[in-house]
């Protein structure tokens, strides 16, 4: 190599470095407010806590009381065509990762057909308040335009009637199911999560949740 562009190598090498150590040992810069708070309240939602809505339910069939963190209800309205009947989730706190286990029956007074928007949010409980978890952090988003496109590529478990689009009005019914969830590095805590499902701007049915992560 000319003596000229060994020069230009070890010049160039020379700012770089000197470039690189001004930037480790140079003053943090100040953040904008709002950009600290919202760093200071994500650091808040993604520690780990210790579940606490749990409440005392008595089994008549065992005469055992347990308690359980999960509960879910129906949040459409009478005039939703889709409403959930019973809805199971497995273990309780869940475990993840690890295997979770689930059945569900719900019902459509109507044809369901596409295009059906799924939209959520998911909150997690703080001490006494529940802040709402940013959708970039919730795998899949909080958004699914279309959910008939999403699942039109997944096999139908046999013990299941229909997971297709269209649904034909009646009666739907998942038994006992149990997948195995590898995503990890979800804090422990209490969370509560609402589903919506609409059609063209209108509300097909709503369901609430609130469950707990050891």
């Amino acid at each position: 190599m000319a003596s000229g562009s060994r020069f230009a190598v070890v010049l160039l090498a020379s700012l770089a470095l000197s470039v690189a150590l001004t930037l480790a040992f140079e003053e943090p810069r100040e953040l904008d407010p709002d950009a600290e708070d919202a760093l200071q309240m994500l650091n808040i939602l993604y520690k780990s806590r210790e579940p606490k809505e749990f409440r005392k339910v008595y089994d008549a069939k065992t005469g055992v009381t347990r308690m359980l963190s999960f509960y879910w209800s129906d949040c459409g309205r009478e005039t939703d065509y889709v409403h959930v009947k019973s809805l199971k989730i497995l273990p309780d706190p869940l475990q993840l990762p690890g295997n979770l286990t689930f059945s569900f029956d719900w019902e459509t007074v109507a044809d369901l057909r596409d295009p059906i928007t799924l939209d959520l949010k998911l909150e997690k409980k703080v001490s006494f308040v529940w802040f709402h978890v940013p959708c970039n952090r919730i795998p899949g988003g909080c958004h699914v335009q279309n959910i008939c496109d999403a699942i039109e590529k997944e096999t139908c478990p046999p013990e299941y009637q229909n997971c297709h689009c269209p649904f034909r009005t009646g009666e739907y019914s998942m038994p006992l199911t149990t997948v195995e969830l590898k995503e990890g590095g979800v804090p422990s805590g209490d969370y509560r999560l609402t589903v919506w499902l609409s059609a063209n701007g209108s509300e097909l049915g709503c369901v609430y949740l609130q469950f707990s992560v050891a």
